[in-house]
């Protein structure tokens, strides 16, 4: 059964690593503007993130399971939408020529988490038990 992975990492070490991914993007771009915009807000759900571990709640490979299965639906929804709004809204010109497409390694966790023949029907299971 997989578990959690550790969650050792300090606060300077998590600030270094979001200060690399917002430097992926262009100098002056949207992914750089949009990733200093949330920064406080990263740095908020990371402490947050830190007292559930520290709790034992996310090194419940159950919960863990859950929470990452449902980030996967909410990414996979968010891209689906901006597929769909293609060619017909400029902000979403912009943010498909950085091209992002989360939702194939979200899958494939999924299946190393869930297993590979039945990730799908998982997923839907947890998303019915926490409706929105």
């Amino acid at each position: 059964e997989p578990s959690a992975p550790p969650a050792a990492e300090t606060e300077a070490e998590q600030n270094a690593q979001y200060d690399r991914a917002a430097a992926k993007g262009v100098e002056g771009g949207l992914f750089r503007a949009c990733m200093q915009a949330i920064r406080s807000a990263h740095v908020t759900s990371n402490r947050l993130r830190a007292a559930l571990v520290m709790a034992g709640l996310f090194t419940d490979a159950k919960i863990y399971r859950e929470v990452l299965a449902i980030f996967y639906v909410l990414t996979k929804s968010l891209e689906s939408k901006l597929k769909e709004l293609e060619g017909k809204d400029e902000i979403v010109k912009e943010l498909q020529k950085l091209g992002y497409d989360f939702t194939p390694d979200y899958e494939h966790d999924m299946e190393v988490l869930f297993g590979k023949e039945t990730w799908r029907e998982d997923v839907e299971r947890i998303v019915q038990a926490h409706p929105s």
